[in-house]
């Protein structure tokens, strides 16, 4: 009854409320770069960090969280500036040639006053900024208040150490400015991730080797995820609440349009949240574990007790959260199922079935037709024969989209 019921809700109006992962690891800058240039596109390959001159890492432990990225910084042959922008003395902040140890929460404040910095000292490319942004002069009329004085008292670092680090970004011919986990998930992370982006149109630190303002993503396939996509958009970077958005959506997949709902998903908290209001009865949980991860346990915790249903579909059994599951999926590892997973700099990467998946687990693919059938939804994913198949649609989703991969 259940299965069959759930079917006639999806047939009707599609499934609403779905999100992943990738909002609470980085929905603030796909805000940000949404707001900034209109598409969620971090601008930059793993290139650029051996061909930059300065590279300014804010609230980023590169050297621990990206090893391979570090490694990319190791081969700089540029004898780059490093520049760790952390409260923290980070295994990175060690390693770089410029450590600014500000309090915690004050990151916006210090962007706005580097930016204030170059603005006044004229270190700014004007021919860029006329020809490619809009606003500029209203963003250098709000960082004005932002003077060395001011910024020194709230960030707790030296006017002397914020100047340096101005000097710096305009001495360098190809800045690149990267952030991760200390940007996106902080109370103001949208708005710091604009800061940044801002510091790279200013100075035209974009668009070419060695520079951008650049996101890096938290971990494998997150980058996939925001691109089509599990954050509010519809695939491709699409509108839900867009027509012709979800009219072409409908198109390319052979459905009819009202599969498609007209809004987007409730976010993660708002689901948890839900869940707490008796709002939701029922939450399936895919290779994430909640019951670790999200903060406030103790209110989380009684959320998920409250359910009548809770799914978790992990290649773990014994995940905090799946020893709290009503049902536990078994699901197949990457070395057990084959498809692609998208890194931080977009490249696709192919995953080959090495081993068997041990006892009743099976790929995620393969869990979904399968309820897809049980559901009596079948007939929707007919062409979804196989994980080679499913990248094929998506790359007629990306056709002619800024995340176009369709050549």
């Amino acid at each position: 009854c259940l299965s069959r019921g759930l079917g006639d809700v999806y047939k009707r109006q599609g499934m609403i409320h779905g999100d992943g992962n990738t909002r609470q690891c980085m929905a603030t800058s796909v805000v940000a770069y949404k707001q900034a240039f209109g598409f969620d596109a971090p601008p930059y390959t793993y290139a650029d960090f051996e061909e930059s001159d300065v590279i300014v890492l804010v609230g980023s432990n590169l050297c621990i969280a990206h090893p391979i990225m570090w490694e990319r910084i190791c081969r700089n042959r540029h004898q780059p500036e490093i520049i760790v922008v952390d409260p923290r003395t980070t295994e990175t902040a060690v390693a770089a040639t410029q450590h600014y140890a500000l309090r915690p929460k004050s990151d916006l404040v210090l962007l706005y006053g580097v930016a204030h910095l170059l603005v006044s000292r004229g270190w700014i490319d004007r021919e860029f900024i006329d020809a490619h942004t809009d606003g500029f002069d209203d963003f250098a009329a709000h960082v004005a208040a932002f003077t060395p004085q001011r910024v020194s008292q709230e960030t707790g670092l030296s006017t002397s150490a914020i100047a340096r680090l101005a000097e710096t970004i305009h001495s360098g011919k190809r800045v690149s400015l990267w952030w991760t986990m200390g940007v996106n998930q902080s109370h103001e992370g949208t708005r710091t991730a604009q800061a940044i982006i801002n510091l790279a149109l200013m100075t035209g630190n974009i668009g070419r080797p060695g520079t951008g303002a650049n996101s890096i993503t938290g971990q494998c396939n997150a980058m996939g995820s925001r691109l089509f996509s599990n954050t509010t958009s519809l695939f491709g970077g699409r509108d839900f609440t867009d027509e012709t958005d979800r009219h072409a959506v409908a198109t390319i997949l052979g459905l009819d349009a009202a599969h498609i709902p007209e809004r987007p998903s409730l976010a993660y908290d708002q689901i948890v949240e839900g869940i707490a209001a008796g709002r939701i009865k029922g939450l399936w949980i895919i290779a994430t574990n909640t019951a670790h991860s999200w903060i406030n346990q103790n209110h989380l915790r009684a959320a998920l007790a409250s359910l009548e249903f809770l799914v978790v579909q992990d290649m773990y059994s014994t995940t905090d959260t799946a020893l709290l599951a009503d049902l536990v999926l078994p699901a197949a590892g990457w070395g057990e199922k084959e498809g692609t997973f998208i890194n931080s700099e977009r490249r696709l990467g192919v995953i080959k079935r090495v081993a068997a998946a041990p006892g009743h687990a099976l790929s995620d693919f393969s869990i979904f037709k399968l309820l897809a059938e049980s559901w009596g939804c079948g007939s929707l994913l007919a062409e979804w024969t196989s994980p080679e198949a499913v990248f094929g649609i998506l790359t007629r989703l990306s056709k002619d989209r800024p995340c176009d991969i369709s050549g």
